[in-house]
């Protein structure tokens, strides 16, 4: 679910701020919450992102995003399937299809 930007792309020279994209089969993208100071630390924030949307899995629970507001949030498992993949305030985790680290610029 990750990528990187081809190495001679302006990504790759980039010393500012970075911040996490994710894009959902159902059409949903969003920006994560957290910015990171290195492409490095933005990488672990969504290693960790998806060791807990896995782990929440076993427990029956599917994590997913309020696209509006970029907030995470957890649905029961039974109560999952009545919200549609391509609800477009709602991306499901287990839905996303690419997700990368890229430079955040402050406007």
């Amino acid at each position: 679910m990750t990528a990187r930007p081809d190495h001679h792309s302006a990504a790759e020279t980039w010393r500012g701020s970075w911040i996490n994209f994710y894009q959902y089969r159902g059409g949903q993208s969003h920006l994560g919450l957290i910015i990171s100071a290195t492409r490095e630390e933005a990488d672990k924030v969504r290693a960790v992102w998806f060791e807990g949307v896995a782990e929440r899995a076993k427990l029956g629970l599917v994590m997913a995003v309020w696209v509006p507001t970029w907030e995470p949030y957890e649905i029961i498992g039974k109560f999952e399937r009545r919200i549609a993949d391509d609800h477009p305030s709602v991306a499901k985790a287990k839905n996303c299809i690419f997700s990368t680290a890229i430079p955040h610029e402050v406007l």
